[in-house]
């Protein structure tokens, strides 16, 4: 599109390994660690960089990507603990950094992150963003408590952290102007979706793909 920048932006859920019985809904929103390796390997052998939430942010505003010639924002939603265990030590590994949206109620429960993990992957250079507090679906939610969603998320995560949180993902993805205004009216920089397209027109709107077990498909979304 007219004035807007090719960043692939992809969106995982959980990486760990499959395991019988598993419903269609939990393999659709997972992949093995291994296939996950495989799709750092290929980025780094074909020259892409992955860049944080802040650099896309830079991009966007000064209209180019440059020097970086290939970027990729690599997210990953809702703050499984495989994203600990699994997912930040490929990305030490291959020297890669990316972008975690946590939502602050499951914090500290069975499955989910620790705020010590958090930190540790928040010290380590990955960016940690937000998510909400309940990760509702917006589309059926009043407006006031999209708001308290959106706001208190943010200062729970900054009061944490001692930082800024900057960067929020949509619950299952979806926006209207009304959720964009109350996003960039709590003083956030980006907002991502889960509408998808590589080409960024609306920092408040960014498209990604999410990813599924198929390499090909990564392979295939990477250069759409």
């Amino acid at each position: 599109a007219s004035g807007s920048l090719r960043i692939p932006i992809f969106i995982y859920h959980s990486v760990r390994p499959d395991f019988a019985g598993e419903l269609v809904v939990q393999h659709a929103y997972s992949i093995t660690p291994q296939l996950f390796e495989r799709q750092l390997l290929y980025l780094q052998n074909n020259g892409y960089t992955s860049i944080t939430l802040d650099q896309l942010a830079a991009d966007i505003k000064s209209g180019t990507t440059s020097p970086i010639a290939k970027p990729v924002v690599l997210t990953f939603d809702d703050g499984w603990e495989n994203q600990y265990k699994n997912v930040f030590p490929l990305l030490k590994k291959y020297r890669m950094t990316a972008n975690f949206y946590i939502y602050t109620n499951a914090i500290g429960t069975k499955h989910f992150l620790t705020w010590n993990e958090i930190k540790e992957m928040d010290a380590a250079g990955m960016t940690i963003a937000d998510h909400t507090l309940s990760h509702p679906y917006f589309r059926t939610t009043p407006l006031n408590q999209v708001r308290k969603e959106i706001v208190e998320s943010k200062k729970i995560i900054e009061d944490h952290l001692g930082k800024p949180v900057l960067h929020f993902a949509s619950p299952f993805g979806y926006s209207n102007t009304d959720i964009i205004a109350i996003v960039g009216a709590a003083g956030y920089i980006t907002a991502r979706t889960t509408y998808k397209g590589a080409y960024q027109d609306n920092i408040l709107r960014l498209r990604g793909f999410l990813v599924s077990d198929n390499f090909d498909d990564f392979v295939r979304k990477l250069t759409l």
